[in-house]
């Protein structure tokens, strides 16, 4: 694992609820351990207003709120984009329902030969089928998480298939 270059590990934490529980307070204690120790932390909040978004600003936590009603697909690709940009060692997701995004959006790829495919054409239900085999032909799974593949093969499929939709 390569140290960001301030040298500090990179934790990234994916939450989609502070609202007043217990799950989502023992969520602030461990950002404010791992903070307090020195971790270099970024919240990234895929929900609305809640309790303890406030709590953990004031405890001077960076948080990042990603959170579109009714838009799953956008939330996935604008997580990415600023998983991209803070390049975490670690993403690590507090409650089940977080599991899709932090899984999926962790270590995002490029796959050239399927944006090749893509270039010029209009999006209808053949893409959406051709696409999610090819996208995910160089996947290599590691040895505890083959399911990822098989879960953005889901993903990919389903949000092509809802794109292609006539509005």
């Amino acid at each position: 694992m390569k140290p960001s270059l301030t040298g500090r590990l990179r934790v990234a934490l994916v939450v989609s609820s502070l609202r007043l529980g217990g799950a989502e307070k023992q969520f602030v204690y461990m950002a404010g351990a791992l903070f307090t120790a020195g971790i270099e932390v970024q919240i990234f909040y895929l929900g609305s207003d809640g309790h303890y978004e406030s709590v953990l600003r004031e405890m001077g936590l960076p948080l990042r709120r990603i959170y579109r009603p009714k838009r799953p697909w956008r939330m996935l690709g604008e997580l990415t984009r600023t998983l991209r940009v803070f390049r975490p060692d670690i993403v690590l997701v507090s409650q089940f329902s977080d599991i899709l995004f932090g899984g999926i959006a962790g270590r995002p790829w490029r796959e050239n030969a399927v944006e090749a495919l893509l270039k010029g054409k209009t999006l209808g239900p053949d893409l959406s089928t051709d696409i999610p085999p090819r996208a995910l032909a160089n996947a290599a799974p590691l040895k505890y998480n083959a399911m990822k593949i098989e879960m953005a093969r889901g993903l990919l499929a389903s949000g092509l298939a809802q794109l292609s939709a006539p509005a």
